[in-house]
């Protein structure tokens, strides 16, 4: 239970996992705008399903298992907020420069502002969740669907470069939820815990 709880998969604060929700909604506007911008037509890939359950898998959950429940939760013990989060931005952004072997320079280094930047508001949803990883593994998802879509090849340049902006951009609105409209009545947000 213990191991469970340090890892973020307890129960969460269903407020905030409301507010990521609505964030990844707004998210997932990027392929209508897309659209509209190019006039693609955007289509999912056969057995998405499937590939969705498993962008959550690995994307949502195992990654924000290794990034909040883990290296942001040690990295905050006897650290405040902003600290935790500036020694971890480098660390996500780091592991997305393979990025550059499939998609080139602009889109790996866009992906690496992306991972840096949306460190913010995914350890505020942390934190707010009741330190658990299911509202940042929302919205983490999220940003990961353009694994379901296909993009015809005159629009991936731009549907890359709106995917980069509103994937900063949007995850930061959850910031503009003050953490006090996010506590339950029924239970407080912890502190971030200190590991022995």
């Amino acid at each position: 239970r213990a191991a469970v709880r340090h890892l973020g998969l307890g129960r969460p604060n269903p407020r905030a996992v409301a507010v990521a929700a609505a964030v990844s909604v707004l998210i997932l506007l990027v392929y209508p705008l897309t659209t509209a911008v190019t006039g693609a037509d955007i289509q999912l890939v056969a057995n998405w399903p499937w590939i969705l359950l498993g962008v959550f898998a690995f994307h949502g959950l195992a990654e924000e298992i290794v990034w909040r429940g883990f290296a942001f939760r040690r990295l905050s013990v006897g650290r405040p907020f902003r600290t935790a989060v500036l020694l971890t931005m480098p660390l996500i952004a780091a592991a997305h420069i393979p990025v550059v072997v499939n998609n080139g320079v602009v889109v790996a280094i866009g992906a690496m502002l992306v991972a840096a930047v949306t460190s913010i508001p995914f350890s505020y949803l942390y934190v707010t969740g009741r330190c658990t990883i299911w509202a940042p593994a929302l919205v983490h998802t999220a940003i990961d669907t353009f694994k379901l879509v296909v993009i015809p090849a005159a629009a991936v340049t731009t549907f890359s470069l709106l995917l980069i902006a509103v994937s900063i951009v949007v995850p930061l609105l959850a910031l503009a939820v003050p953490r006090r409209l996010l506590k339950s009545s029924a239970t407080s947000i912890p502190e971030m815990e200190t590991v022995k």
